[in-house]
């Protein structure tokens, strides 16, 4: 991986389960731009300048997830399929470094994302 520069923070977006919505994927964007893509068992991140932002994953329900990055930080970001009420929808959640640490070894890497 890259080395993260010390202006900027770094988010992995990232997708254990393969068994439950298997075939759901749902693009994931970051303030509003399509940075990558929900996919099983596969993971992404993306560096960005410090600030507070918004991610979100849309299938026909967007679910958003806030959060604040600062200079230097790594934040992980695991994306979940669900099922509702026979709909389909990605939900986002923010978890430690140390799950995350455990489950990216398992996953593919699907390429870093530029956001603007």
């Amino acid at each position: 991986m890259p080395k993260l520069s010390a202006d900027q923070g770094r988010v992995y977006f990232y997708r254990v389960d393969a068994l439950t919505g298997g075939g759901l994927t749902a693009p994931v964007k970051l303030d509003g731009v399509v940075v990558g893509e929900s996919v099983p068992g596969a993971y992404f991140f993306v560096d960005v300048a410090p600030g507070k932002y918004e991610a979100s994953a849309a299938t026909r329900v967007t679910r958003k997830f806030s959060f604040v990055l600062e200079a230097g930080e790594t934040r992980y970001v695991r994306t979940k399929a669900q099922f509702e009420e026979k709909v389909g929808r990605v939900v986002l959640e923010s978890v430690s470094a140390e799950e995350a640490r455990r489950e990216l070894p398992a996953l593919n890497f699907t390429g870093t994302a530029k956001a603007n």
